[in-house]
């Protein structure tokens, strides 16, 4: 998912911890979440939620 996330989105950082289902995602700028959503859906997984902090 990392590399499909870095591969279609303007991002600094990916990280993700599969025990928590989680991923994290660092960006300067607001990500577009169709086009982060489209990235997730490739690898099979699915987008439950947007946090920004």
């Amino acid at each position: 998912m990392n590399e499909a996330i870095k591969k279609n989105l303007q991002v600094e950082d990916v990280q993700s911890f599969h025990k928590e289902n989680r991923t994290e995602i660092l960006s300067q700028a607001p990500l577009d979440e169709a086009a982060l959503k489209a990235a997730i859906d490739s690898t099979g997984y699915k987008l439950m939620g947007i946090t920004v902090e």
